[in-house]
């Protein structure tokens, strides 16, 4: 017997207040990635912060959370840059890195009115 469309909709609607919930937790396990990244900028941190922020990535898009995908994406882009070698000077290292943390923090901010109701957040 199949489910109908309605109950498999309800299903996604209380992941996704579940995953909202979540997201938080994730963005600051990323922030103190970036700031021990920051603190030894060498293979090991950047490879646990590439990790943290590739799933970030995967997983805001698949429940709807595009804004977030696409912020974290960026900074996603700023370490494989960094593992690669091309990276910013130490100078401009952390104030980039910190304006790539703020933006996934603001769009988390800009999706709160909708991780209550398990609707998709705007931007997408």
């Amino acid at each position: 017997m199949t489910r109908p469309r309605e109950a498999y909709l309800e299903d996604l609607k209380a992941l996704r207040v579940i995953y909202a919930a979540e997201l938080p937790a994730k963005v600051e396990a990323i922030a103190e990635a970036a700031a021990a990244a920051l603190a030894e900028w060498d293979d090991a941190h950047l490879e646990v912060l590439y990790h943290l922020v590739h799933r970030l990535v995967g997983s805001a898009a698949i429940y709807g959370f595009a804004a977030v995908s696409q912020s974290t994406a960026a900074l996603e882009t700023f370490v494989i840059a960094a593992r690669e070698g091309r990276q910013p000077p130490p100078a401009r290292r952390e104030a980039e890195l910190r304006a790539l943390l703020d933006a996934i923090k603001a769009a988390v901010e800009s999706g709160k009115a909708h991780h209550a109701t398990g609707e998709r957040p705007p931007g997408r």
